[in-house]
């Protein structure tokens, strides 16, 4: 599956690259985290999730790689649980125009398991909202600390 998009935010392009590039702040976007480890620039982290019949948890290791200051990032990560994997690879691509910022991203997913049989227009419409819910977040959360700085 793929995904994409575009957004703006009220805040700096360098705001906005320091953010997506720290594991941490990143990971803080994501809810029901059970267990969190960060070691040079992985993290590792259980995850309690539900899709439909599907509750369970869910070991997920991402990376933040491939950087060029201020412009660009890509986040790589693999998870498995409840029967079910998911891979993915997204890059966010960041133009700052002084104080607000456009981000463009895309990412591609691919679902294997249990989760798999479950039908593509489920697991797309649960994956389109789960990522308008942290693009929200980070909105949110971004934009809350630059009128702090």
């Amino acid at each position: 599956m793929k995904f994409e998009g575009s957004f703006d935010v009220l805040a700096s392009d360098r705001q906005v690259f320091d953010f997506i590039t720290d594991a941490l702040r990143m990971a803080s976007l994501i809810k029901d985290v059970e267990n969190l480890q960060i070691d040079e620039g992985t993290i590792r982290m259980t995850v309690r999730v539900g899709l439909s019949f599907i509750r369970g948890k869910f070991n997920l290791k991402m990376t933040v790689g491939n950087k060029t200051p201020f412009s660009h990032a890509e986040i790589a990560g693999r998870g498995s649980g409840s029967g079910s994997t998911v891979d993915f690879a997204g890059v966010c691509d960041i133009s700052g125009k002084g104080e607000t910022s456009v981000v463009n991203w895309h990412v591609d997913m691919t679902i294997g398991g249990l989760a798999a049989t479950m039908g593509s227009r489920l697991v797309q419409g649960a994956s389109e909202k789960y990522i308008r819910e942290l693009i929200q977040s980070f909105k949110e959360t971004i934009e809350g600390d630059a009128r702090h700085v």
